[in-house]
């Protein structure tokens, strides 16, 4: 599909907040110049479908259950990754965003505050959708800033392979059996 105002992908269809969609509801409506509107997506499924469809964001487009070839398509095809909730217990949908070398705005606080926190994303206080829409439209006005949240996204996750997770697991153990001190695991692990 290809739109032609700038692509929002919100994740979590299953547990997306009614104050977060109303506020992206806002967002989608609004100018935010005089030739820019947003289209939001929505990936994924879930008991929660038809209440997140309800209160969605006209014109918002619903991607269903994505995988493989086709979720990687569909990352490519956005501008930004928001991610409303606080709950991810690792992240690896932001995960899977900032290695695709899209800017992502996330709350702060959660596990995903370890890959999309100041720097690498924009952040919003957690459950405050004011000041998500904020960050959202202040993402797309910035141009830099979305280069450089792609930037920094793209090198955090250059380091979150799974030879790297490996390495540091068995640096890990290597410690646990006193085969090697911490800072040579560490430094091993690198």
């Amino acid at each position: 599909t290809s739109f032609s105002r700038p692509v929002l992908i919100v994740d979590e269809a299953q547990e997306m907040q009614r104050a977060v969609l109303s506020e992206l509801r806002l967002l989608a409506s609004a100018r935010l110049d005089s030739h820019i509107l947003l289209t939001v997506v929505l990936a994924g499924d879930g008991p929660s479908e038809s209440r997140c469809r309800a209160i969605a964001p006209e014109g918002t487009w619903f991607a269903g259950p994505l995988s493989g070839e086709e979720l990687s398509a569909f990352y490519a095809s956005a501008d930004a990754f928001i991610f409303p909730s606080a709950t991810e217990t690792f992240g690896n949908v932001v995960l899977e965003a900032v290695a695709s070398g899209l800017p992502v705005v996330s709350p702060d606080r959660g596990a995903t505050m370890e890959i999309a926190r100041e720097g690498t994303a924009l952040t919003f206080p957690a459950g405050d959708s004011h000041a998500l829409a904020g960050r959202v439209e202040w993402l797309l006005r910035d141009e830099v800033l979305r280069r450089s949240l792609r930037t920094a996204g793209l090198g955090e996750s250059a380091g979150r392979t799974w030879d790297a997770v490996w390495d540091r697991l068995f640096s890990d153990y290597r410690v646990a059996a006193g085969l090697a001190e911490p800072e040579d695991a560490a430094a091993r692990a690198a």
